[in-house]
């Protein structure tokens, strides 16, 4: 008896590995992906990149800890908040770690430096910050993804939200050096020519010549289009000066994210901003994301946050459709290209330029149900189009396969 069952065992075994291994595609396909954060470890810019890496963080850790059947090595490289450093470490990252993909840097100018530092046959790079304006159109590239519509797009929908209401006139404070936000107002005054632009010195904190300008002229909208400090100085005093009645106020998303809440207080109530993304219960991505988040770190996530996971999930459907293999550049970045999703910010897919086609969110300060001082959802504006997509020679990509009909 004893001999049968070991010839029988001898017999069988064989074919019951072989069985598991065919049945297991993506345990004998799958690769380790090589993903390389170029992350604000310090610097003004730190906060913004702790939420974006505890993100998607999250989305791994909720996928099972792979990404399409492939494993992940995660490598950080401290940027400091500085583009010349943002560079170095991108170029760190490719020659040492030999990474197959790049993300994390989450200002304009961090995003720029990597992107230029990104040529030809190098890593895939997915930018979580306003897409540069220069890989829209004719230089748009097939290795640069924006998770994010492009900073045109943004600015046109704040001067659409002005002229829509009416409101006039409307005044923006801009900085007076000529950076990523000044060019963001620049993109603004093109939509809405009207707009008189001020200018405010980098870290000024006193506005008394510009507030008695606004009393002056009876302005009924400003635009702030300034960095965090400069920008939250000016909110306190406008909120001191009791200003803020009667007028409709924007900013740039960022500064409506929970990090600056602390230090705006009530000066934060009532600013608006088009925001990438915005806690939606009707969405059961994002309730889940949001809860999860919560419950992990105590406090409520940000846009970078969501932008972070999402890219767990975009990046998980994409490797998924490579069947868990990371190694060719060029079809998994097609791959990422025809990945339609449903996201923390509603579906997501991409134009042929690579920029993120999703809707955006008007938010608002104001307090959430915890008694919080949060940005909360006002309204939701469908996927905007990107005008420069026709001078894209990228060819728009082709829809996933679907999967065939499971029989009943």
């Amino acid at each position: 008896m004893h001999a049968f069952c070991r010839n029988f065992l001898r017999l069988v075994t064989p074919l019951l590995v072989a069985a598991t291994l065919l049945g297991a595609p993506d345990a004998m396909a799958a690769e380790t992906l090589r993903l390389g954060f170029v992350s604000s470890l310090s610097g003004n810019a730190a906060h913004r990149s702790e939420d974006f890496t505890e993100g998607f963080r999250l989305g791994l850790k909720n996928l099972g800890g792979r990404l399409g059947g492939a494993e992940v090595d995660l490598s950080q490289s401290d940027d400091q908040s500085d583009p010349e450093k943002s560079a170095a470490a991108a170029r760190k990252l490719i020659e040492r770690e030999r990474v197959h993909l790049i993300s994390g840097p989450t200002t304009p100018e961090t995003s720029l430096a990597v992107a230029e530092a990104v040529k030809g046959d190098g890593p895939i790079f997915i930018s979580p910050a306003y897409g540069p304006l220069q890989f829209a159109g004719a230089n748009c590239r097939m290795g640069f993804f924006s998770l994010i519509p492009s900073e045109e797009v943004f600015a046109e929908a704040s001067a659409h939200a002005f002229g829509g209401e009416n409101i006039r006139p409307v005044a923006a404070l801009v900085p007076q050096q000529a950076d990523a936000l000044r060019k963001f107002a620049d993109l603004t005054k093109s939509f809405l020519p009207e707009l008189a632009l001020y200018e405010a010195e980098a870290g000024q904190l006193v506005f008394d010549v510009f507030l008695n300008k606004l009393k002056s002229e009876k302005v009924q909208g400003i635009a702030v289009y300034l960095g965090g400090g400069t920008a939250v100085g000016f909110l306190r005093q406008l909120h001191r000066w009791e200003m803020k009645d009667g007028k409709t106020l924007f900013a740039t998303w960022p500064l409506l994210e929970p990090f600056h809440f602390s230090a705006l207080g009530e000066a934060g109530v009532g600013v608006r901003a088009f925001s990438p993304w915005a806690e939606d219960p009707d969405n059961l991505v994002s309730k889940k994301f949001v809860a999860d988040f919560e419950d992990e770190h105590r406090r409520p996530p940000s846009s970078f946050a969501a932008l972070g996971y999402d890219l767990a999930l975009l990046l998980d459907q994409a490797i998924r459709q490579q069947g868990g293999r990371v190694g060719d550049r060029t079809q998994l970045a097609r791959s990422i290209a025809a990945v339609q999703l449903a996201s923390t910010r509603g579906p997501l897919r991409f134009s042929n330029n690579h920029f993120a086609v999703t809707p955006l969110f008007l938010r608002e300060g104001g307090r959430d149900a915890k008694g919080r001082l949060t940005a909360g959802r006002k309204a939701s504006i469908a996927a905007p189009l990107d005008r420069h997509t026709h001078a894209c020679p990228i060819s728009a990509p082709e829809p996933p396969p679907a999967e065939p009909a499971k029989k009943r």
